[in-house]
Formats: structure tokens, C-alpha cells, sequence
């Protein structure tokens, strides 16, 4: 009778934590945007650093165009976006040498930019622009 009730309890404590473990499920994906266009943002952080206050990268979509900062230097170009997916043309940009930190975070700002993975809004309204393992993560601004 013993080992009877051990091995029950023992498939009752198996069976809670398969329940438990499937019960754990991974975060809902974020709703992507369906247009960019006419919508413009300010950098919060680039690749997990904050952005330095009042050199902070922007950018801003028109239908088809982009404009934006990178924090020191001006940039330009075309853009496509659509079913999410989001694509850069050649984007000319000033030559101004910029001391860090805020070089630095224009250097990595460009490069995501460069390798767009991924676009997604959050919960509170942020376009995150996920490049080759790193992001940005910019709030609205008023254009």
C-alpha cells in the first residue's frame, strides 16, 4: 500500500508541474504599426544606453521620405514600409565629427537603422526598431 500512495503522489506532483510549466507562455508579440508615414520620434535608448538630453537621434516619416538626426549629424533618404517591414535606401548624412557619448550613440543609431529587423509599438505607445541584435527605442514627438 505504501509504495501504491508514493507512486500517486508522485504522479500528482508530476502532473502539477507539467501543468505549471505549460502553463508559462512567452510575452504576447507587439502589434506593429500599419503606417509610418506622417509620424515622427525621438530616441529614448539606443542598443540598452539612454540617449543624451537635448542630442537625442530623431527621426521622422513622410510618405515616402525620411529625415532625422542621429544626435550630431543630419540624415536624409528614402524609406519603404510595409506588412511591417521596414527598409531604408541610401541615406546621405553629414560629416560632423561628434564627440562622445553622443558619437558613439549615433554610430550605433545609424548602424540599427542599417539592419532593421523588426518594428513594433508597445504598450505605451513607443516604436521599437529592432536592427542586428540591437534596438532603438524612440517616444512620439509632436514632428
Amino acid at each position: 500500500m505504501t509504495n501504491r500512495r508514493a507512486a500517486l503522489v508522485l504522479a500528482v506532483f508530476v502532473s502539477l508541474l507539467v501543468a505549471a510549466c505549460s502553463g508559462a507562455s512567452s510575452p504576447p508579440p507587439q502589434p506593429v504599426p500599419t503606417t509610418l508615414a506622417g509620424t515622427a520620434w525621438r530616441a529614448v535608448s539606443v542598443a540598452g544606453r539612454s540617449t543624451v538630453v537635448g542630442r537625442e537621434p530623431t527621426i521622422t516619416f513622410s510618405a515616402d521620405r525620411v529625415t532625422g538626426s542621429g544626435g550630431c549629424n543630419g540624415f536624409g533618404g528614402t524609406y519603404t514600409f510595409a506588412n511591417g517591414v521596414l527598409k531604408f535606401g541610401e541615406m546621405p548624412m553629414t560629416l560632423i565629427g561628434c564627440q562622445d557619448p553622443v558619437g558613439s550613440i549615433e554610430t550605433a543609431f545609424m548602424q540599427i537603422l542599417s539592419s532593421v529587423k523588426s518594428v513594433s509599438i508597445d504598450d505605451g505607445g513607443q516604436l521599437l526598431i529592432e536592427g542586428t541584435g540591437r534596438q532603438v527605442l524612440f517616444a512620439p514627438t509632436s514632428g
